[in-house]
């Protein structure tokens, strides 16, 4: 009797433990197979920035800088809402004086352009070993001149600092970009992209085009030009990035 007792005990949790394994084994299958409800992706890229129309007319020279994006996918639809924000410097311009008391000096000139937009993105569906996306963004534009006063021998030191910062104007437009994978599982991806952005009127400063001497105030070898658009087509190459 107790060896009849003693084998059903044992056969009972030998089945009990084969059922506990196929449980964990289907619940190990059903984590893999549920997708991430909100997927979420952040992006780095560099940038160049051309003026058109008015703006390229007063602005002679592109701007270069950086963009930092973040995205969430909408309950695994084609649609992602983010927001970026980038910062482009459109002019270093350095200008050696030497001042009544026979120092050698400098005025370093920034003229440096902040932008935040609001993003929907749109990725159709697809197949193909690349993900063409479209996508439109609305936000502000805030142009500023940044000028400092250095010595030569201590330029991390500047002996005076000023920023000329009034000129915020909206800003929209869209683009068109691909993303290209640099693993089978899309986890980290490479994002080539054309922007049209369409800004609304600005004030920026501009290097005269005659020869100027400094005197006391660097902004004054600058032309303040006023009531133009700010149109940018922008060219943007970068990584886009899956967040755990």
């Amino acid at each position: 009797m107790k060896k009849s007792i003693l084998l059903l005990m044992l056969c009972a949790c030998f089945s009990f433990t084969m059922h506990a394994q196929e449980d964990a084994e289907w619940l190990e299958e059903e984590e893999e197979i549920i997708p991430i409800k909100y997927p979420m992706f952040i992006g780095l890229s560099f940038q160049t920035l051309l003026p058109q129309s008015t703006f390229g007319e007063n602005m002679t020279q592109p701007g270069y800088g950086g963009q930092l994006e973040y995205l969430v996918n909408l309950n695994q639809s084609p649609l992602y809402a983010g927001f970026a924000s980038s910062l482009a410097n459109f002019g270093n311009e350095v200008y050696d004086f030497t001042d009544p008391q026979g120092f050698d000096l400098k005025w370093k000139t920034n003229s440096v352009l902040w932008s935040s937009h609001l993003m929907l993105r749109f990725e159709p569906k697809m197949t193909f070993p690349i993900q063409p996306y479209l996508s439109g963004q609305f936000g502000f534009n805030h142009f500023f001149t940044a000028t400092r006063l250095v010595d030569p021998e201590i330029d991390d030191n500047p002996l005076e600092r000023f920023v000329d910062d009034k000129s915020w104007s909206a800003s929209y437009g869209g683009s068109f970009g691909i993303l290209i994978p640099f693993d089978k599982g899309w986890r980290s991806m490479l994002d080539i992209r054309a922007t049209y952005l369409k800004g609304g009127e600005s004030s920026f400063y501009t290097k005269k085009q005659e020869a100027y001497t400094i005197t006391e105030d660097s902004l004054d070898a600058f032309d303040l030009v006023s009531s133009s658009s700010v149109d940018i087509l922008g060219l943007q190459i970068g990584v886009l990035f899956f967040i755990e």
